[in-house]
């Protein structure tokens, strides 16, 4: 008895749970199966349950019951309904909705305001005139398709629905959204859009939408709406010549070339500050060429690190820090002298600290020796532990002395014109004693003599004072330290020369042992060790321009500069030990420094070398390179792909196709792989495959047509009629 409720409690928890699992499988099913959750009892005698867990029709199908007239042997389903019903997927027979007329389960006429179309299914039915696709249509074809619009209506071209607009292309509710492609719409009369041709050489050029009728907003591609409302070829255009597809003028940071078919940007230029090509400000990280209008990064280790602007030197600087004497940029007021942004002397009158390297000023300070020590104070205060001590004390005492001994008692350095007495240590005038002597002292027969002299003197054998001719800077005795501009300092005779050595190879040359931008020698006076600013040294110890050097170590230059680019053409330097760096021919990258810095040994990419005239010949425009004009070894990677064609049996000559519009990398003619910006990669088209699609006007970025992700500078994305687009930036 215990098992016998034990079973049946078990079927009604079966039973349970299987109605429950049933809403799985909806269709007609009232009873499931636990475990498989298949279908066992569907919900009335025209279903039984399928092989998919499911109901289909049942294994007998009733005449007359659900408006059925004939039933099929083989699968039991009804074939054949009443009038104005047909044979439903269920077996079953469903009503003809809006149906007047219809025949053995099929629609002959269907009521007013509804027109009959062919469903896909093997029967007609009645479609609303109301439907867009057959709004204002007076014949379509039995697939819905308009044929013939009513009076006053148009058949568009593309979507095959009828607007108000002639030569309209697509609509929305009988309302024109586009033209045909050689006209634009007219949005201006709110009830009547029109479609008017484009054609003429007018403000509405290759326009394919104006809201007001007086200026085009949207223009066909490939075609660009400039800042004046006209459509051009160029993108980034401000002015269009009206009636013609040619730019005018371009927008800020762009310029024009000269087929007026292309504005390119004034690259690292800040917005507002490009005029026609030339930059009045560039970007942060970068100085203004003032020469050129042109960026360059001023982050590099050179005299134009910090720099704002340049002109043949630093003009202007960041900010944050200051122009020197030197024309260079460093990070304190008051800078003479500075290295990659960091002061190194201060102007006179300001001392360099040895922590922060800030300048600042010594007070009654008249002159400094650019080593953080006062050299000079104002008349009644003299020098002493670096700053200036006014003498109220000692009358005068110090009245000539210029420097004190910390204990403030003895003079270490007189005034110029006066001498030390080693003596007693005061300061006595040298203009008739000891003539531009700075100290004296007595020697070993106890007579006073000079033993050190001013600047710029040096001492004789006789003890007196000479003048070091050409010297800037002397050590007081007998060696010159620097020598005026345009001499050399000859270490080996502390003297200032214009000659100091002999080139032996050039011995009968006018100009032979002449030292050319020379500052200083070796200890032999042979040869020179360093040079003036913007020179540096040659092999031999000539002072070479320095302008195309490229690398420098301990003064002397050892690789010219590679290439530079200047109006598309390439530029490169090849060092020569007498001439510096010489300018090599077009598309030369490395020259033959032994014998003659004219002939070529390496080439550029994008040139390729002939071997007979030691030449770099140029490649085809696109080829990046190449071992011969007609074989090009590698295609520029935008733009193009590579094909193979034979030429010979053994031999392939490389060639280089173009890909589609818009297409930046592709490996065919037909599929693309990147886009450029301004394009979106999709493969929704006629012909299946990937192509490169416009993002819209002014858009730089998109994930397709309708939405935009990124706008070009100066204009902000805004949401238009389910579309993301870009506008200008309202002012």
């Amino acid at each position: 008895m215990f098992k016998q409720s034990l079973n049946i409690i078990l079927l009604l928890i079966f039973i349970t749970s299987s109605i429950e699992n049933c809403e799985k499988n909806k269709n007609f099913c009232i009873l499931c199966e636990l475990a498989t959750d298949l279908c066992k009892r569907c919900e009335s005698d025209l279903f039984i349950p399928d092989e998919n867990g499911g109901c289909k029709g049942a294994k007998k199908c009733s005449i007359n019951q659900n408006y059925c007239k004939e039933c099929s042997s083989s699968s039991h389903l009804c074939e054949t309904c009443e009038d104005d019903f047909y044979p439903d997927d269920n077996g079953g027979c469903a009503r003809i909705e809006n149906c007047d007329v219809s025949e053995n389960g099929n629609c002959k006429k269907c009521i007013e305001n509804y027109a009959l179309i062919y469903s896909g299914k093997n029967y007609m039915e009645c479609e609303s005139m109301n439907k867009e696709e057959l709004l204002n249509c007076e014949e379509y074809d039995l697939y819905g398709h308009c044929l013939k619009c009513k009076d006053g209506f148009y058949l568009n071209a593309a979507d095959r629905k009828c607007s108000n607009t002639e030569n309209c292309l697509k609509s929305s509710k009988g309302i024109c959204e586009i033209c045909d492609y050689t006209y634009y719409l007219d949005k201006s009369n709110q009830t009547n859009y029109l479609c008017k041709s484009n054609q003429e050489k007018n403000k509405f050029l290759h326009c394919s939408l104006s809201e007001d009728g007086e200026n085009c907003d949207t223009c066909l591609e490939p075609y660009f709406l400039t800042n004046d409302k006209k459509c051009v070829k160029t993108k980034y255009c401000n002015r269009g010549v009206t009636g013609s597809e040619l730019c005018d003028i371009c927008m800020n940071n762009y310029y024009l070339s000269e087929d007026q078919y292309s504005c390119t940007v004034t690259e690292n230029c800040k917005i507002g500050y490009g005029d026609n090509g030339k930059c009045k400000l560039c970007l942060n990280g970068y100085y203004t060429n003032l020469n050129n209008g042109k960026c360059f990064p001023n982050n590099q280790d050179n005299e134009y690190k910090y720099c704002q602007s340049v002109l043949d030197k630093c003009e202007s600087c960041i900010n944050g820090y200051y122009l020197g004497e030197d024309k260079k940029c460093s990070n304190t007021k008051n800078c003479s002298e500075s290295n990659l942004g960091i002061c190194s002397k201060c102007i006179e009158k300001y001392y360099l600290g040895k922590i922060d390297n800030k300048c600042t000023n010594i007070e009654y300070c008249i002159k400094s020796d650019f080593n953080y020590n006062c050299e000079e104070c104002d008349d009644n205060y003299y020098v002493t532990n670096n700053v200036c001590i006014k003498d109220d004390i000692q009358g005068d005492k110090y009245k000539n002395c210029k420097t004190v001994f910390y204990n403030q008692e003895d003079c270490s350095i007189c005034k110029n014109n006066y001498y030390l007495n080693e003596t007693d240590h005061l300061c006595y005038n040298n203009e008739k004693n000891f003539y531009k002597c700075s100290k004296v002292s007595k020697n070993e027969k106890n007579v006073e003599v000079c033993t050190q002299c001013e600047n710029l003197y040096y001492l004789g054998d006789d003890n007196k004072c000479s003048l070091i001719a050409g010297c800037a800077k002397s050590d007081g005795e007998n060696k010159c330290l620097e020598c005026i501009s345009g001499l050399c300092k000859n270490n080996k005779k502390g003297t200032c020369e214009q000659s100091f050595y002999i080139d032996e190879e050039n011995k009968e040359d006018e100009n032979n042992g002449v030292c050319f931008r020379c500052q200083e020698t070796n200890d032999d006076g042979t040869k020179c060790i360093k040079c003036e600013e913007n020179y540096v040294l040659s092999g031999n110890g000539f002072c070479l321009d320095k302008e195309h050097c490229d690398e420098e170590k301990d003064g002397q230059c050892i690789k010219c500069k590679q290439y530079e680019r200047e109006d598309n053409f390439i530029k490169s330097y090849c060092l020569n030990d007498k001439y510096g760096c010489v300018e090599a021919l077009d598309g030369c990258l490395q020259c033959n420094n032994i014998y003659d810095f004219n002939s070529c040994t390496k080439c550029f990419n994008g040139f390729y070398y002939d071997d007979n005239y030691e030449f770099c010949y140029e490649c085809r425009d696109e080829c990046s390179s190449c071992s011969n004009y007609q074989d090009c070894g590698k295609c520029k990677e935008e733009g193009y792909y590579t094909i193979s064609q034979a030429t010979t049996e053994d031999s392939y000559d490389a060639i280089c196709e173009k890909c589609v519009d818009g297409c930046k990398t592709c490996n065919n003619n037909i599929d693309c792989e990147v886009c450029y910006d301004g394009y979106y990669l999709t493969n929704q088209n006629p012909d299946g495959v990937m192509k490169c699609e416009s993002c819209g006007i002014w858009c730089i970025e998109c994930y397709d047509g309708d939405y935009c992700l990124k706008c070009m500078d100066g204009y902000d994305l805004v949401s238009d009629d389910y579309k993301i687009i870009c506008q200008p930036v309202q002012s």
